[in-house]
């Protein structure tokens, strides 16, 4: 991951996307910017903001259509099959182009192939919680009784196949334990349960769980990031917290159908990359639990591949079966 993550280049592109647009001539109608999960989820929530701020840049209409069903395939599929104008764009993610392909026997669309690369918009990292309070109340500690107790600790995730799912495998491999994988269908459901008691540790996203670390229902015991975040700076790294160099983080993209022009897709790049890196869109993404991280096609290109590679071990090494 931290190849992955020098492959990123952050850009700062001032008036760039206004001249792209007086280039291209593009848009010159209103731009679908299609969702593969519900209204309310992670990539609902990027996706909302991109549009507000795509808006202000193209003076034009950008309407979030969700379309959620089969892990993401849905709305991917659609993107894929659409004229390959700019018109129709997907916001992607780890789960959508890098989990799927290995996850799925029959996926009808190909990560790289069926679409251009817009961008690496956003990151989300994961968060270790339990109830607050709990008779453990640092990771250390509930690695250690794990290691005494094989078997006997359960941790939530979003559920088989899930990026939550195999961050909490890497996570157990990584720590020498085995733990009681419970998936669930939601944060909310998952956080009723370890408040409850039935459930002893969560891991999940952090914009999930970020309302109810702030509300003091939970406790978040590590972060997955390489360093603290600035939206729950009193939560250590999962490295620091006990398990050096572990590192995992779920991200949003944006992408167009293959085919689009190159010089489409940098005017969709540009304002992208515009919108979002204004201090108070940043502040109000980051006040849900993502942190902007905008690149280039290239870069996303680069991270979708690697990342591709990188889940067919893991799910060749977990035993999962493709559904």
């Amino acid at each position: 991951m931290k190849k992955l993550k020098r492959t990123i280049m952050l850009l700062a592109l001032g008036a760039g996307a206004g001249f792209a647009h007086a280039q291209t001539g593009f848009p010159a109608q209103p731009v679908s910017l299609v969702v593969p999960f519900a209204a309310g989820s992670g990539a609902d929530t990027v996706a909302r903001v991109l549009a507000e701020g795509l808006e202000d840049e193209w003076k034009t209409s950008v309407i979030v259509v969700n379309r959620p069903g089969a892990g993401g395939q849905i709305s991917m599929q659609h993107v894929a099959r659409a004229k390959p104008d700019g018109y129709t764009l997907g916001i992607t993610s780890s789960g959508t182009l890098a989990i799927n392909p290995s996850i799925y026997k029959d996926i009808k669309y190909d990560s790289l192939k069926s679409f251009e690369q817009v961008s690496i918009l956003a990151e989300v990292p994961f968060v270790v919680v339990v109830k607050n309070p709990s008779e453990r109340m640092d990771l250390i500690s509930w690695i250690e009784h794990a290691k005494k107790h094989p078997g006997s600790v359960s941790i939530g995730n979003a559920g088989i196949g899930s990026h939550q799912y195999l961050a909490a495998h890497q996570f157990a491999k990584s720590a020498g334990i085995e733990l009681n994988m419970i998936p669930y269908a939601g944060g909310p459901a998952m956080a009723a349960d370890l408040v409850g008691g039935s459930l002893d540790l969560v891991l999940d996203n952090t914009i999930v769980q970020l309302p109810f670390i702030n509300g003091g229902r939970v406790k978040g015991l590590g972060i997955s990031t390489e360093s603290r975040v600035d939206f729950l700076p009193d939560i250590p790294t999962i490295s620091e917290a006990g398990l050096p160099g572990y590192r995992e983080i779920a991200w949003y993209g944006l992408a167009a159908p293959a085919g689009t022009p190159k010089e489409i897709v940098k005017a969709i790049q540009e304002a992208s990359a515009k919108a979002l890196r204004k201090p108070e869109v940043t502040k109000k993404l980051n006040d849900t639990g993502v942190t902007v991280v905008v690149s280039t096609p290239e870069a996303a290109t680069e991270m979708v591949r690697q990342d591709i590679v990188r889940f067919k071990g893991l799910v060749e090494e977990i035993g999962l079966n493709p559904k």
